[in-house]
């Protein structure tokens, strides 16, 4: 088993390519991890941890695929390298699960350090589970069959009981429609009747997102100063043409000085339904998401 693990690890080194190299950064045209969320990104010794997967994939697939959770404690010095070794796994691999629950180790901080992180490591096989574990194995002859194999990775600092809680994940709050505010996560839109230049509709279409007031952590500049931090948001969709892959919020921006991201539709001639990610990022690697079920209409 710590070799069928080290080998996982393997992976985190390697680039990741997938079956598709020319996909567009905001357009979700594969199986790919679009996100990985601590519910906690940062604890204390003790407590109780939820780390969830964001996978997408085009609404066509329905190719099998297989996930893979680990813990990871690297050493001090080595950092994330670490995990290379079997020594730093904590526990053993969850298979197949959207969630991955842990418990941050009592002794974590031991040798008086004030602070450290934890690894939690994500990986998606994109093939049978036999075919995963030959290619983990290596039996299949072909050496490491990294093009079926699609990985990420969450960090959790745990700090000391006496430090206070610094570093919370942001919340989406709202995302707007034209303006107005979404009451609900399934959205009907127009879809488009070509795809010619002159039939561009962005314009008719355009989104804003927005993050809860207290999402924004009070993080310390280079100059010693104090301010709060910028979240971003990341935009994907499965079908149609996001204009921005990235809008941000500043802590004093109100709704009228968000970011627009105009959307062009999806075409007539493709599916009925499709999604659109909205994923938001502070600057500690806190992380939310929303998805929006849209469905299409002539």
């Amino acid at each position: 088993m710590k070799y069928i693990i080290i080998l996982l690890l393997v992976f985190i080194l390697l680039p990741s390519c997938g079956k598709d190299t020319k996909s567009k950064a905001n357009k979700v045209n594969k199986l790919e991890i679009i996100a990985v969320k601590a519910d906690k990104p940062q604890a204390h010794a003790g407590e109780d941890i939820i780390v969830k997967s964001l996978v997408g994939a085009p609404e066509e697939y329905n190719d099998e695929f297989h996930t893979i959770w680990l813990l990871c404690s690297p050493d001090d010095d080595s950092g994330f390298q670490s995990c290379m070794g079997e020594d730093g796994i904590i526990g053993l691999p969850v298979i197949d699960k959207d969630e991955f629950h842990f418990t941050v180790p009592s002794d974590i901080l031991s040798q008086g350090l004030e602070k450290k992180k934890l690894y939690v490591l994500f990986t998606i096989c994109e093939s049978d589970m036999q075919t995963c574990q030959d290619a983990i194995t290596d039996k299949g002859g072909d050496g490491l069959k990294s093009d079926i194999f699609k990985l990420s990775y969450k960090t959790v600092e745990v700090i000391k009981d006496e430090f206070p809680i610094t570093n919370h994940n942001p919340e989406i709050k709202s995302i707007y429609y034209n303006g107005v505010e979404l009451t609900s996560d399934d959205i009907t839109l127009k879809a488009r009747k070509s795809d010619d230049a002159d039939d561009d509709n962005m314009d008719d279409n355009v989104f804003m997102a927005e993050v809860t007031s207290d999402s924004f952590d009070e993080i310390e500049l280079p100059d010693g100063e104090k301010d709060f931090e910028r979240i971003t948001f990341a935009w994907k969709s499965t079908l149609g043409e996001i204009k921005y892959y990235y809008t941000d919020q500043k802590h004093d921006e109100k709704v009228d000085d968000l970011d627009e991201n105009p959307f062009n539709t999806a075409l007539t001639s493709e599916v009925d339904n499709y999604k659109i990610y909205v994923i938001a990022l502070d600057t500690n690697g806190g992380i939310d998401w929303k998805i929006l079920n849209v469905t299409s209409e002539e």
